[in-house]
């Protein structure tokens, strides 16, 4: 143990792991009602818990660090960009960004006329701004991806290594389409009856 000398500060760690768990139970319990009985939310909690306990302890192998670095690299990279765009094209063109608008108000209550002329930008900003800003960091880092070996210190990892770590990025961003075709497939209709509702989302409702 002599070896490791390393003092790390949880100060910053710790409190934000409540916000993080919270964020998922939050969206899991909201998918699934029943698991708000507490005896079922307390299991639920545990459970979650008890895998990123596991999963966390592969870092703290004397391999960890390489784990760590391809994390980083990979799952926290091009993965956040993408959901994050997808985030702004649902908001734009899907749930509309005058609706969002009237949330935000509702939310306010009190909303002064420069309010309402500041929430222009922002719907520009999430109809086409910020989509095509995160479009150019996106094809940013499949350039740097592609052509930049991963490394830490003089270790390059290996093809297989690279690939794992696309894979992981991969992982989080799937998430998008599973859901979204889980959603649609419990709604009723077309998808000629969603479109045309879909027109009026943009600026129009």
């Amino acid at each position: 143990m002599s070896r490791y000398r390393y003092k790390v500060s949880n100060s910053s760690v710790f409190p934000s792991q409540f916000g993080n768990i919270d964020g998922i139970t939050t969206a899991f319990l909201d998918m699934f009602p029943t698991l708000r009985e507490w005896k079922k939310k307390v299991l639920f909690l545990g459970s979650m818990c008890f895998g990123f306990y596991l999963l966390g302890l592969l870092l703290i192998t004397e391999g960890g660090i390489y784990w760590f670095t391809l994390i980083d690299a990979y799952s926290t990279s091009f993965g956040l960009i993408i959901i994050t765009m997808f985030m702004c094209l649902g908001i734009a063109f899907f749930y509309g960004v005058n609706q969002f608008c009237r949330d935000i108000v509702d939310m306010i209550c009190l909303c002064p006329p420069w309010c309402s002329k500041l929430l222009l930008y922002f719907k520009a900003c999430w109809a086409l701004f910020t989509p095509l800003l995160l479009l150019f960091i996106l094809m940013y880092l499949f350039v740097e991806m592609y052509n930049t070996p991963l490394r830490y210190g003089s270790y390059e990892y290996p093809p297989w290594g690279k690939a794992l770590g696309v894979c992981l990025g991969v992982l989080s961003c799937i998430q998008i389409p599973t859901w979204a075709a889980v959603a649609v497939l419990k709604e009723s209709g077309t998808f000629r009856d969603v479109s045309a509702l879909s027109h009026c989302h943009l600026f129009l409702c």
